[in-house]
Formats: C-alpha cells, sequence, structure tokens
C-alpha cells in the first residue's frame, strides 16, 4: 500500500494533506523519517507514526453532516478566530471538514475521518456537485449569469469557471447556482464578475447530501443510504 493512502485510511487527512505531512517531514516509517508519500508499506509489519505516534488503519469511519451557522470559520483551529466549525461538534469525534465555507457562509457542511473519500470530495477532478441559495444587494447590472454562466467565465485573477445560475425570483436577487469545482470565494467572485455583491449565500446541498432536517449549528451522523449515496459519488 502506498504510504498516503495508508495515512489517509488511518484519519490523518487527506491524501493531499497526508502528502505534505510526508514532505514536512513529520511522518517515519519504522522508526526513519521518510519523504516520499508514494512509497510502498505493509500496513501489517511496518511501523509507521505521525509526530512520533504509532498509526493502524481504521476499520469504520464516522461521517456526519452540520448546519453551518455564520461566523465559524472551517478549520480544525485557527489562532486568529474564535470560532471554529470544531466548536461545534464532540471533541471525541476525530474528523475533519470536507472543503470549506467562508465564516459568513451557513449549510451542510461534511465531516469525516475517511481521507480517501474526503480526497475524491475535494478534488477538482471528480466534479463534485454542489448548490447554493445566493441572495444578492442587488441584481446583475454587468451581464446574465443565467445565460453565461453555463459557458465558463474568467475571474479577475483568471480562474475559469462553469456552472449554472438559476434565478429564484423575478427581480433576479436570488439564484440557485449549481457549481462543480471548489475555488475559493467562487460564488461571492461569479457576482462580483456581474456588477453585483453576494448578501446571503448558504449551500444547501454537497454531493446530493441536504441538511433540511438540522438547525443550524446541530449535526448528526449520515445513515448508511447517505454514505452510500456519497460513496458512489466519489466513484468509491
Amino acid at each position: 500500500m502506498r504510504l498516503n493512502k495508508f495515512l489517509a485510511r488511518s484519519g490523518a487527512g487527506s491524501r493531499r494533506n497526508c502528502d505534505e505531512l510526508v514532505f514536512n517531514g513529520r511522518v517515519a516509517v519504522n522508526h526513519e523519517n521518510v519523504f516520499e508519500p508514494g512509497m510502498t508499506i505493509d500496513p501489517e509489519k511496518d511501523h509507521v507514526t505521525l509526530d512520533g505516534v504509532r498509526l493502524y488503519l481504521k476499520k469504520t469511519f464516522t461521517y456526519i453532516k452540520l448546519n453551518k451557522p455564520a461566523g465559524y470559520i472551517t478549520s480544525l483551529k485557527d489562532p486568529h478566530y474564535s470560532q471554529t466549525v470544531m466548536d461545534l461538534i464532540p471533541r471525541v469525534l476525530d474528523v475533519r471538514p470536507v472543503g470549506r465555507l467562508d465564516a459568513d457562509t451557513t449549510g451542510v457542511l461534511l465531516l469525516t475521518d475517511d481521507g480517501d473519500l474526503l480526497h475524491r470530495l475535494t478534488h477538482p477532478r471528480h466534479g463534485v456537485e454542489k448548490k447554493y441559495d445566493v441572495r444578492l444587494k442587488w441584481a446583475p447590472n454587468t451581464g446574465e449569469p443565467e445565460n453565461e454562466l453555463h459557458h465558463g467565465l474568467t475571474l479577475e485573477n483568471g480562474d475559469n469557471v462553469k456552472g449554472e445560475a438559476y434565478p429564484l425570483n423575478s427581480k433576479k436577487t436570488r439564484y440557485l447556482v449549481v457549481l462543480r469545482e471548489g475555488k475559493k470565494r467562487e460564488v461571492k467572485r461569479i457576482f462580483r464578475y456581474f456588477g453585483t455583491r453576494v448578501e446571503k449565500l448558504c449551500r444547501i446541498e454537497f454531493a446530493g447530501i441536504q441538511v433540511n432536517d438540522l438547525p443550524e449549528g446541530k449535526w448528526k451522523k449520515l445513515t448508511p443510504q447517505e454514505i452510500a449515496l456519497l460513496k458512489k459519488t466519489a466513484g468509491i
């Protein structure tokens, strides 16, 4: 088994984050620091540690969904911000957020200790669908999102984005937006491109998972059906 896959399946993080752990010299195999994430190990025989703590393959994983409220950043910890989404989850659950939502963005956030699934759900290559309810300060005054976003846009920093936008009211101050990548502050930048500003942003669906059954700030474990849907979406 590749070392980065072992780390991910032990709950150390996504495959990408596990690569960084190795590059930073935090991982040792048989008491020797290694720097090659793709090296082959034997999970049954080799002694693998992260920061001196031995890791083992997890036989079961935890999958939860959180209805994220505004005012919380999506991070394990941040010395510059008082509230993170981890404050809303019992510390006994050793899970990590799947992707990120801005502090003022609300809605569905998944958390898991399944590193392989986390990697597949967040990597742009897999094109996992995300749906947003977007409320605007005023209607777009430069172009029409509903007619242009699906053809693709080039934003101010050169990022290319593509998706769908559907007006939800006649004033065009509310949209349903569907995206399949995960660029930083993508929704806000899309509407800035069209000459308006996002007033309120809620992710209403991620990889088919919704939080209609949860009040803001509450969480619950995914059902077996929801877990199966996630794995199917991720191609696992």
